[in-house]
C-alpha cells in the first residue's frame, strides 16, 4: 500500500508540474483525479485497519460499519472532483485558456503513462 501511495504521489507531482506549464484544464482533471485516488486509497487503508480492531465495550459488534462511512466518503470526494472538473471545464470553454509550452506538458505527461 505504501509503494501505491509513493507512486501516487509522484505521479500527482508530475501532473500538477504540467498542469502549471501548459496551463491544461484537461491536465488538471487528471490531477484531480490523482488526488482523489490518493486520499481514497488512504482512507480505505485506514477503515481496512480499524474495522479489523477488536470489539470493545462501546463496539461489541466490532467495527466492520467503517467500511460504509469510508465508501460514502470516496463518494463524496469524486463528486466533488467531477462539479469541480466540469466548473473548471465549462470557465475554459466560455472563456478561453491560453496554452502554453504544449511539447514540455507533452513530454511530462508521457513520461508518466
Amino acid at each position: 500500500m505504501g509503494v501505491s501511495l509513493a507512486v501516487a504521489a509522484l505521479m500527482l507531482a508530475g501532473k500538477l508540474t504540467a498542469f502549471f506549464v501548459t496551463g491544461s484544464t484537461a491536465i488538471l482533471s487528471d490531477a484531480a483525479e490523482s488526488i482523489v485516488h490518493i486520499a481514497a486509497s488512504g482512507i480505505a487503508a485506514f477503515s481496512l485497519w480499524y474495522s479489523m480492531q477488536a470489539p470493545d465495550k462501546k463496539h461489541p459488534y466490532g467495527h466492520g460499519k467503517i467500511v460504509y462511512f469510508s465508501a460514502g466518503f470516496e463518494g463524496g470526494l469524486i463528486g466533488f472532483a467531477a462539479f469541480s472538473i466540469i466548473y473548471l471545464a465549462a470557465n475554459a470553454l466560455l472563456f478561453g485558456v491560453e496554452l502554453k509550452e504544449l511539447g514540455t506538458g507533452l513530454l511530462i505527461t508521457a513520461a508518466l503513462a
